[in-house]
């Protein structure tokens, strides 16, 4: 996610909109607080119909702001998101604008159920999952985001179930875009290389 610093006087602060042809909230870097880095063209690029919602933290703090975004996160499958703090004295905020595909989303939670992966994944694939979930925990406490903004469940156990012989390979895992391939795989992969090294060692003495 990236930042950056603006000024603007205070105004309603929450909007939502739906990319395609005539929708011009996201084309240039002067149009809305939070979307300046995207484009149409970056839509277009991706193949699909990305959706827009706008939020508004105060720089000071508000909890129910902050559950209001991580909720919406949690529900929705983000493909891209984009903050800036909004100078203004002490109504100062950070405007964040979530690109989402909401078709995937409703996907996703129409084929989620609570599953019980210690009786889907072999016991190896379970203690690698584990694992990964004891990660995410400690990624989300201090990056301040939410577990499934890292990753699903439904995704680390995809991922644990892969050979892994490159980096590239988690990006085959549905649900898993440009965002979380560009902060989290290099790592989920180093920790699985680090587990699945340490246990071809022990198996082979």
């Amino acid at each position: 996610m990236s930042a950056g610093v603006a000024t603007a006087p205070a105004e309603p602060k929450q909007g939502h909109g739906v990319a395609g042809a005539g929708f011009t909230v996201a084309t240039t870097r002067q149009s809305k607080p939070g979307c300046s880095r995207i484009t149409i063209y970056d839509l277009i690029a991706r193949k699909k119909m990305m959706k827009l919602k706008i939020f508004s933290l105060p720089a000071y703090g508000d909890e129910q702001a902050e559950e209001a975004l991580n909720e919406f996160m949690a529900a929705e499958s983000v493909v891209h998101m984009d903050r800036q703090l909004i100078q203004s004295g002490t109504s100062s905020y950070w405007s964040i604008c979530v690109g989402y595909d909401q078709a995937q989303a409703k996907k996703d939670n129409a084929n989620s159920g609570r599953i019980d992966y210690r009786k889907v994944l072999s016991p190896t694939h379970f203690r690698e999952y584990s694992a990964l979930r004891e990660w995410r925990k400690n990624v989300s406490e201090t990056e301040n985001t939410t577990l499934y903004g890292v990753f699903t469940n439904a995704e680390l156990a995809a991922i644990v179930q892969l050979p892994l012989e490159t980096v590239a390979e988690i990006g085959s895992v549905d649900g898993v875009g440009e965002i979380k391939m560009e902060r989290y795989s290099q790592r989920v992969f180093d920790l699985l290389q680090e587990r699945r090294g340490k246990t071809a060692d022990s198996d082979d003495a």
